[in-house]
């Protein structure tokens, strides 16, 4: 934002500011925050952030506004009137007010976009999520109170009103089980401003609520607090992934949470998702990892969990493509040969990648089959075959490398 105190260009000293105006000015406020715009190959058009457009008029009411609290008065019309406690809050008050609708249009952007994910099915990780909203403590206090008899009587009973408050952000579930295309709307409300949510992917959709009403399932919570009067920094949205840690040996676990980046000068819910994807699936590669480190001793093979690997061949076995995710490195034999083991991004199911590069693609496609149906039982059956792959492949290339002649892999 930039103010002045008035006065003239030839470095006079400006006259004293009038007392009951304070004496600063907020003459124009610019827009730092923003969201990122996908890529429109239709239009020929890259992904781009793109900064939040204010009208004249949205400047000249928040350049009023500043100015007021600044001040320490109420803003003129057609600003609604605030109350400031305190006194002048000085450059404060500025803040208060740039902060506060920088945070106000990510909140909306953040519904937004939750919503064209969900009605697009998930697609840009080809699965499904399910959107809810998330009620304030106050909120929801409130709308357990003014629950109401509307006075309406059918077969003797009483009907009952919910009235519904505000809530303060969105949780969305992934890997939910049973996926299919069936699209539900819901409404939802978020910063004050009703936007709308969706929820996808309900083929089966009494296992969906019964898996999010036992909370197996991972979500992503993003919330938006409100900048206290007092404290002009204290506003926030925060981003957070909740996993839950049940295992075989302890089938109860627990929630672990996992605090995401969320950026403001482009607001992305994709890559939250995406993000809150990567730490579920860590999660459950570092439990996987654990079972599989017996029979992983037993067959000479050395596991490690990277926690930003890249998919090392072309095929795109868990959906990831080249993006970084977390992955378990199994290295099969001395000369280096590895293959990778990671959560499917769709549904989060055992994924073995590399396979295509140490043995036919038939063999590849059986041993990716049975590690996503069978998960960790059918892993430990299957790392002595993906040694002995290896093995061959280290053969065949050192057998090349001295000039003699191998037969190509059966296809």
């Amino acid at each position: 934002a930039t103010l002045t105190l008035g006065g003239d260009d030839d470095g006079a000293d400006p006259p004293p500011p009038p007392p009951k105006l304070g004496g600063w000015l907020v003459v124009s406020i610019e827009m730092l925050a923003g969201e990122m715009i996908d890529a429109d190959e239709d239009d020929g058009r890259a992904a781009h952030a793109r900064v939040f457009p204010l009208t004249k008029t949205e400047v000249k009411i928040l350049g009023e506004r500043a100015t007021a609290r600044m001040a320490g008065m109420s803003p003129p019309p057609p600003a609604p009137p605030e109350l400031v406690e305190g006194g002048a809050q000085g450059l404060a008050g500025l803040h208060y007010v740039c902060h506060d609708i920088a945070l106000r249009l990510c909140a909306m952007t953040v519904m937004n976009q939750s919503k064209k994910v969900a009605r697009g099915g998930g697609a840009w990780h080809g699965g499904a999520i399910r959107t809810e909203q998330i009620m304030g403590k106050a909120e929801a206090k409130r709308a357990e109170s003014e629950e109401k008899d509307d006075g309406e009587k059918e077969s003797g009973e009483t009907t009952r009103r919910r009235v519904r408050g505000a809530g303060e952000g969105i949780r969305m579930w992934f890997w939910l089980p049973g996926l299919s295309g069936e699209v539900k709307a819901s409404g939802s409300r978020m910063a004050g401003v009703d936007v709308g949510s969706v929820e996808v992917g309900l083929g089966n959709a009494a296992a969906v609520d019964a898996a999010v009403a036992a909370g197996t399932l991972p979500r992503v919570e993003l919330t938006y607090v409100r900048a206290d009067d007092k404290d002009s920094s204290s506003g926030a949205i925060a981003a957070r992934a909740l996993v839950p840690t049940a295992t075989s040996s302890d089938p109860g676990g627990g929630v672990e949470t996992f605090e995401l980046p969320f950026s403001t000068a482009s607001v992305d819910i994709k890559e939250v998702l995406a993000d809150g994807i990567r730490a579920a699936a860590a999660t459950r590669l570092r439990q996987v990892l654990e079972e599989l480190g017996p029979a992983c001793d037993a067959a000479g093979v050395e596991g490690v969990l990277v926690e930003d690997a890249v998919n090392p061949g072309d095929a795109d076995e868990d959906g990831w493509a080249t993006a970084k995710r977390p992955a378990i490195r199994l290295r099969l034999t001395d000369a280096g040969t590895s293959v990778q083991v990671t959560c499917g991004k769709r549904g989060g199911e055992l994924r073995v990648c590399g396979v295509a590069s140490i043995a036919s693609s038939g063999s590849a496609a059986s041993v990716e089959h049975a590690a996503c149906v069978g998960g960790i039982p059918a892993l430990r059956g299957l790392l002595p075959t993906l040694r002995r792959y290896a093995e061959e492949r280290d053969l065949r290339d050192a057998a090349l490398a001295a000039g003699g002649c191998t037969h190509p892999a059966p296809r």
